[in-house]
């Protein structure tokens, strides 16, 4: 118990002792003995303190809330650091390529696959040649008064498709890709994929605008078919009167029937279905295609659009062909393959594929590592923020506390005597107001009496004595 006494009585006093000292905290007059002089000092090292503490607790506030801002360079990457540090930085990372242009070619490739007769025996001249060559009777037309030129026609088509589509890649890989920054992988392969399916779409514009300037030219200059189906051209030699002789070369148009009797003109009308009767000088000539999926049209080149390849695709449709021509001991030709992957059945009408320019798969690819080579970056950088670590915290306000504390122990005695000065003078104020308001009230009081004493006196009568009223 005495000893539990004993240190409450230590401790009591060191409390005491510690009390009087941070009251009495003095940092500017402590050895004055003027009491004035070293209460204001008192006064100014508490506004100190208390200033000092506020403005630490704003620079650790601010410090915290504020992120740090960190540039960083990476020179020379290879491909492999650049795709690291995408997967850190992702889109903030920053490559300048020291190639501007970058040609296609060096990081982009095309191998377009057409369609499979474009690559079959069909269309090889040892092939067509020695089928017989166009020639009609007038008793009837059949498939094999074209052939030579039906599979000429298609090798046309595919050489016709093959060349434009060539001419179009070869152009594409030739320009350059021109950036300032090394694209990130997404990025790359977005433009790359639109640059190429416009280069697609411009490819069929300009197809079909040429096929398209064929037809109406073959139309427009009235195209006369060795078919004899839309013109029949004929010299005649008349004798006249005076025994001199006349050529005359006359133009008949055949009139072309279907099956239920309805005629068409290939003069009127170039969709014309050639594939039951001509009426020619009023013979008419039957129509016998003799093959699966074979058609006829105005000219050779719309009975290819009008046929499919479905007999192509048949070997006894094949053998059949090659008896009809006298061909069994001279040329051999394999089928088209049904199992080969196609986006078009056997029996498509080939202007629908024609229409595709003869195209199944549009097959290209592009090297991102390849196209990072070409762009050859010699550098990349990174500007980045970041939470600030309690080090930079310390390091800021030590930075900063020095300047803070010389400015706070200038100020804070001339804060002091501001507010004293002020203080007195609005002490001197009420001490003179006093008196005058006191002064005041008694005035008030007095006109108060005064008039209260008046009224009291006033008669508003004149005094009467009662005995001199006369009854």
């Amino acid at each position: 118990m005495l000893l539990d006494e004993i240190s409450r009585s230590l401790l009591s006093k060191v409390f005491r002792k510690l009390e009087r000292s941070l009251v009495n905290i003095n940092i500017y007059n402590r050895h004055s003995r003027d009491r004035t002089r070293v209460y204001h000092g008192v006064l100014s090292t508490w506004l100190y303190i208390i200033l000092l503490l506020l403005s630490v607790l704003m620079l650790v506030l601010f410090s915290n809330l504020s992120n740090q801002t960190i540039n960083e360079t990476f020179s020379n990457p290879t491909f492999k650091q650049y795709t690291k540090l995408y997967e850190t930085y992702s889109t903030k990372l920053i490559c300048p390529c020291s190639q501007l242009l970058i040609p296609y070619r060096s990081f982009t490739e095309f191998q377009v696959r057409l369609h499979q007769i474009c690559s079959s025996d069909f269309i090889q001249s040892s092939w067509y040649e020695r089928l017989p060559p166009m020639s009609f009777s007038r008793r009837q037309i059949h498939f094999l008064s074209v052939a030579s030129s039906y599979f000429q026609t298609l090798a046309t088509f595919c050489n016709f498709a093959n060349e434009t589509i060539n001419g179009a890649s070869q152009r594409f890989l030739a320009t350059n890709f021109v950036n300032r920054h090394f694209l990130s992988n997404h990025s790359f392969v977005f433009t790359m994929n639109s640059l190429i399916n416009q280069l697609i779409m411009s490819t069929r514009a300009d197809f079909h605008y040429k096929m398209s300037l064929t037809t109406v030219s073959m139309h427009s200059n009235y195209y006369v078919s060795n078919m004899r189906v839309n013109a029949d051209l004929r010299l005649e030699v008349l004798s006249n009167s005076t025994g001199h002789y006349e050529v005359i070369i006359g133009v008949y148009t055949p009139h072309i029937y279907d099956m239920k009797g309805q005629n068409c003109f290939c003069t009127r009308d170039w969709s014309c279905p050639v594939n039951f009767q001509i009426n020619l000088h009023n013979w008419l000539t039957d129509i016998d295609w003799q093959l699966e999926g074979i058609y006829g049209g105005c000219t050779i080149i719309d009975s290819v659009f009008k046929s499919s390849m479905i007999c192509l695709f048949k070997k006894s449709c094949l053998t059949r062909l090659r008896i009809l021509a006298n061909m069994l001991e001279f040329v051999s030709v394999k089928p088209l393959d049904s199992e080969l992957p196609s986006r078009y059945s056997s029996n498509t009408l080939i202007e629908k594929i024609f229409d595709e320019m003869m195209v199944e798969d549009w097959n290209y690819s592009y090297s991102y590592e390849q196209f990072y080579h070409k762009c050859q970056p010699k550098s990349c950088s990174v500007t980045y923020e970041r939470k600030i670590n309690i080090i930079y915290i310390i390091t800021f306000i030590v930075s900063l506390i020095g300047g803070i504390n010389i400015i706070l122990r200038m100020i804070s005695p001339i804060i002091i005597k501001i507010i004293l000065k002020l203080m007195a003078k609005v002490k001197r104020n009420r001490i003179t107001q006093i008196p005058m308001i006191q002064q005041e009230n008694h005035r008030k009081l007095f006109h108060t009496n005064l008039f209260y004493y008046e009224f009291k006196e006033l008669q508003c009568f004149a005094a009467t004595n009662p005995s001199n009223i006369l009854l």
